[in-house]
């Protein structure tokens, strides 16, 4: 059961107002859902969900999945191949935690970036994020923010079928502004 700190201190579950927002995900659509928030800086489209899953479920690995994720003309609109592994590294914060990134924190993933590629250090980006059990204030905030947007990709993906890229980086854009999880759905 996840929760969200909205941007005025509310602390909602993922059944906030009586809605429920995902269903029992498996884990490969949690992944991808992750990928989306990473890559694209939204939510994914229903199609779009499907497609990928299909792909991961008819036997391909996630690494396989993930890199033609980010080689696909969506992920080259947000990341083109003149941008440096800063200005990647930047994105990706931005995408993932609607934020520029700190000195020592940036630092440390353009050397993970440069080091391992893409999609081995977009899936430790993840696992940072999901296994951080530390109680400083911007770690929570972080941990919640990505949380709420894995929910609400869920959410509008596959409990409203949505196919409207443009309300999934709307959603988005709503919860880094602090705006709740009801008021986002």
């Amino acid at each position: 059961n996840a929760s969200y700190t909205d941007g005025s201190g509310t602390v909602e579950s993922v059944t906030s107002d009586g809605l429920t927002i995902l269903a029992n995900l498996d884990a490969a659509t949690i992944d991808l859902i992750e990928m989306y928030v990473i890559i694209l800086g939204r939510a994914p489209d229903s199609s779009g969900l499907e497609f990928w899953h299909s792909i991961l479920t008819s036997g391909k690995t996630f690494d396989y999945v993930a890199s033609e994720m980010w080689e696909s003309p969506g992920a080259k609109e947000f990341y083109p191949l003149s941008f440096s592994t800063d200005k990647i590294v930047t994105n990706v914060y931005n995408n993932v935690l609607g934020r520029e990134p700190d000195a020592e924190g940036k630092a440390y993933w353009i050397g993970q970036w440069q080091n391992s590629g893409p999609v081995a250090t977009m899936r430790e980006m993840i696992n940072a994020l999901s296994l951080d059990n530390s109680q400083d204030p911007i770690a929570l905030a972080d941990k919640a923010v990505f949380q709420a947007k894995i929910d609400v990709g869920g959410f509008l993906a596959l409990t409203r079928d949505s196919e409207d890229v443009g309300l999934a980086k709307a959603a988005y854009d709503m919860l880094e502004d602090g705006y709740s999880l009801a008021q986002t759905l």
